[in-house]
């Protein structure tokens, strides 16, 4: 039988290490609060598993406060989840374990009862393991496989102290001089070790996985807007092009923008601008793609569109913008579409280009309208 003296101090070790990655890669990336609250989790938990290593007899005060410091541990841990999801810390929740059990120590026949000891930490690790789990279940971004793997091992952590803490009673402690010589205690440290350094592991690659997805995300987006930027739009049209049965390229320009930023001033302009990406993303479908290409210029692609509906579209894009953005510009603001339908064997920048000269002949008749290769409005 494996001496598990040995593998507590080892796991606290490694825990001890994980705290310290969590911390270094807090200290490089403020906006991760949830890093700073692993890192003191870890350390937590590290500084109990160093105690537990220590304990003699069936109950001493290296054991109890041990589990009380783990189960902070395990309370922070789950602080570093909600602040991951957006969430405030609630600090009753978080310290109660611990608090909870270092009272139950204070009673004598609790001491007494390696049984009841047992119950009460497996039943507490439960309770945290599945309010991780809930936690888990209510982000509502994309969930990626560490998400997913993170949900599951705090799941089975659950269930596992769940089991635990109904067969303990089942398990005789007789004359045992060490608690490590109960076959439970063994069984509980060496799942909790596991479940700790794989579920810190796992949350902090969550942590990092997130970051990257914004990045990936900022570095597609228009800041101002909150649309496509012009190489993400160019990038996810063209793949939209590979269907080019009835696929529409709609290019936008804001009439007289740089009237409207010198009269009402940069400010003004920059709302007309967000109400028009307001507008014009909730005018087309969920599958069509809308994009700020630079300064007052959008351009869209709408799916499975024939030539009358991407008219349609256009105006309904233009009338409404007109009129959610009357308020800021006195009525000054107004748009020019010019629209392209796709061929076989047109490319993007093609396409483009029959768009802008559509656009230049709604300029030409008189801006605040619609045109497209085959009609005008």
């Amino acid at each position: 039988m494996f001496q598990l003296p040995t593998v507590v101090a080892f796991g606290s070790l490694i825990t001890g290490l994980l705290a310290c990655l969590a911390f270094s890669l807090s200290l490089g990336s403020r906006t991760e609060k949830e890093l700073a609250w692993w890192g003191l989790a870890y350390t937590c938990i590290a500084f109990g598993l160093a105690l537990f290593a220590t304990a003699e007899g069936k109950s001493s005060w290296a054991a109890n406060g041990g589990n009380a410091f783990i189960l902070w541990g395990v309370g922070f841990s789950w602080a570093g989840l909600r602040a991951l999801t957006g969430r405030s810390t609630r600090w009753e929740v978080m310290l109660a374990g611990g608090f909870l059990w270092l009272m139950a120590c204070t009673v004598p026949a609790f001491l007494e009862d390696v049984v009841l000891r047992l119950v009460l930490r497996s039943v507490l690790g439960a309770v945290y393991a599945l309010l991780m789990v809930m936690e888990l279940a209510s982000f509502r971004g994309e969930k990626s496989v560490t998400h997913w793997l993170a949900t599951a091992l705090a799941g089975l952590h659950c269930i596992f102290s769940g089991v635990f803490a109904i067969s303990a009673a089942l398990f005789s402690v007789g004359d045992a001089v060490a608690i490590y010589d109960l076959p439970i205690v063994r069984l509980i440290a060496l799942e909790g070790i596991v479940y700790g350094l794989l579920m810190g592991f796992t949350l902090v690659a969550h942590s990092k996985e997130r970051v990257a997805a914004r990045h990936r995300v900022a570095a597609a987006t228009d800041p101002l807007t909150g649309l496509l930027n012009r190489r993400a739009f160019t990038e996810e049209a063209s793949k939209a092009l590979d269907d080019a049965s009835g696929t529409a390229l709609l290019a936008f320009d804001l009439d007289h923008f740089k009237q409207v930023n010198d009269r009402f001033g940069h400010p003004a302009g920059d709302q007309a601008l967000q109400v028009f990406a307001r507008v014009a993303a909730g005018s087309i479908r969920s599958g069509d793609i809308i994009s700020r290409l630079g300064g007052e210029e959008f351009a869209a692609v709408l799916r499975n569109a024939d030539p009358d509906t991407a008219l349609s579209v256009a105006n309904r894009i233009r009338v409404a913008f007109a009129r959610e953005a009357s308020a800021i510009c006195d009525g000054a603001a107004s748009v020019s579409v010019g629209i392209a339908m796709v061929r076989d064997g047109a490319d993007l920048y093609a396409l483009l280009s029959e768009a802008d000269a559509a656009l230049y002949r709604a300029k030409a008749l008189g801006r605040n309208r619609a045109v497209s290769l085959s009609c005008a409005a």
